[in-house]
């Protein structure tokens, strides 16, 4: 595999991203004192509509990995917090087969969001996304499929709704061939 196939692989697997075509912040929020993924929506600290999305953005990448390990409805209950109706159930597809695969995300993504266009309830950032400490995991042993590990900066472009509650939600994520440095 390529430095970008294992990653685009659960990528596009998972998150329904289309395949190819600010500051540095771990994607993977801590977990809850219960052991169980958080089920809040990013908080209210960002000030502007364009840091409230990439909050979101952000936040929504270390649930997407945990996602994949849950039933489906528990998946779907998280999921419908950071992404849209439309991009939940096209991941819960994408999680269905990764799970019959064996299967899992491993690691995490760094996002560096270089730039963000608020239109409205749309936004549209570009992130040089650093993947090099991200891969496929046998969902059975949670250890690295050593070919699967990514490597750092790639372009991704993602495309955020504002819903009728105020929350931004994820609406797509395109790779871009575009390659990026930090």
């Amino acid at each position: 595999m390529t430095w970008r196939t294992g990653f685009l692989a659960f990528l596009v697997a998972v998150s329904g991203c289309t395949a190819p075509q600010g500051a540095g912040r771990t994607a993977t929020p801590d977990a809850s004192p219960s052991g169980k993924p958080p089920l809040q929506v990013p908080s209210a600290r960002a000030t502007t509509a364009a840091e409230a999305a990439v909050e979101a953005y952000t936040a929504y990448w270390g649930v997407s990995y945990r996602a994949v390990r849950l039933p489906r409805e528990e998946a779907r209950r998280l999921l419908s917090q950071y992404e849209t109706e439309d991009q939940v159930e096209g991941e819960l597809k994408g999680i269905a087969r990764y799970q019959a695969m064996h299967r899992e995300g491993w690691g995490e993504v760094v996002v560096h969001v270089q730039k963000v266009t608020v239109t409205g309830d749309i936004a549209t950032l570009f992130d040089c996304m650093d993947a090099s400490h991200s891969g496929e995991a046998d969902s059975r042993t949670h250890k690295l499929i050593p070919s699967t590990r990514s490597a750092p900066y790639f372009s991704v472009e993602a495309t955020m709704r504002r819903g009728a509650d105020g929350r931004w939600r994820l609406a797509q994520t395109k790779a871009l061939e575009t390659p990026c440095k930090r």
